[in-house]
């Protein structure tokens, strides 16, 4: 997508739309975890998420990311690059 014919609504809105999906995924875990009666749920999820292994797995996922902006030549590409790995990362964990 060329920095001419970008439409920055469109980009944005798929961001929205990648963090409404996280926002499903966190509720969807939290309604199971209680009809399952599970003790705590936030802070079972919350213990999940800050464990270290789990951490470095969301580094690892998100690090093509991060360098992907670190070295883009031109901060006219940089939300070109965001966008388009957040969604490689979207479509590769809704295919697990």
């Amino acid at each position: 997508m060329s920095s001419e014919s970008r439409d920055p609504r469109a980009e944005l809105l798929k961001i929205v739309d990648f963090m409404e999906s996280l926002w499903l995924e966190n509720q969807a875990a939290k309604i199971l975890l209680e009809e399952h009666s599970v003790p705590q749920p936030d802070k079972l999820l919350r213990h999940y998420v800050e464990m270290p292994e789990h951490q470095a797995q969301a580094r690892q996922q998100f690090s093509p990311v991060r360098s992907a902006l670190q070295s883009a030549a031109q901060d006219s590409v940089v939300l070109d690059i965001f966008v388009s790995k957040l969604l490689q990362i979207t479509k590769e964990t809704q295919g697990q």
